[in-house]
């Protein structure tokens, strides 16, 4: 189930917000806003992305809060988010998930 509209699926979720404090979002924003990073694409590797979008997981709900956030169609197309995932049955789930 995707859990993005809860209290832990948003950028006030303790566990994204310690990810906040290292940096993530700084460095998302200067690659994205900065008129010197015009043509730059961020890319978000996911190790070990599980099944996508759950609850538990600070990356995903931060991510898509962020991304929410993001109004420039520009912008969002420059954010590239690759999921990976090596088992095969979690890999299945994975691809229905990103497909909603």
């Amino acid at each position: 189930t995707n859990s993005v509209g809860d209290d832990e699926g948003s950028i006030q979720n303790p566990d994204w917000q310690e990810l906040c404090r290292n940096g993530i979002v700084q460095e998302l924003n200067r690659a994205l806003f900065d008129k010197r990073n015009i043509n730059r694409h961020v890319y978000v590797i996911q190790i070990g992305a599980h099944i996508g979008f759950e609850k538990n997981d600070p990356i995903a709900s931060g991510l898509l809060a962020y991304l929410r956030l993001l109004t420039d169609e520009q912008q969002r197309q420059r954010f590239h988010w690759v999921f990976v995932e090596p088992s095969p049955p979690n890999y299945d789930r994975l691809v229905e998930n990103v497909k909603q």
